[in-house]
């Protein structure tokens, strides 16, 4: 899980993405809008120090996990993704780590 969420975070920075390894609906939900706009908020932030672990779990096929992505300028981010059942990723989220 933790490869998965480093690889589709640096996808997100590049403003490039798989959307083979999407759901139709997490595919239809990040427009090239949404992900330009990503791309405008994060691709400067360099390579990730740090992607630690804050929690996981299961929400009916999907399991989940959310990371504390840690940036050389002290910059953090909570980095939610889930992946269904088929190996395809159903949601992920970008936040403001607390």
């Amino acid at each position: 899980m933790l490869a998965r969420a480093k690889n589709e975070f640096a996808q997100l920075q590049s403003g490039k993405i798989d959307r083979t390894t999407l759901t139709t609906e997490m595919s239809t939900a990040l427009t090239d809008d949404k992900l330009a706009t990503l791309k405008g908020a994060i691709g400067n932030l360099g390579t990730p120090v740090s992607f630690a672990q804050q929690r996981a779990g299961t929400r009916g096929d999907v399991r989940y996990a959310v990371y504390v992505v840690t940036f050389a300028n002290g910059t953090k981010l909570d980095f939610l993704i889930g992946i269904d059942g088929q190996g395809k990723i159903a949601g992920m989220q970008l936040m403001p780590s607390q």
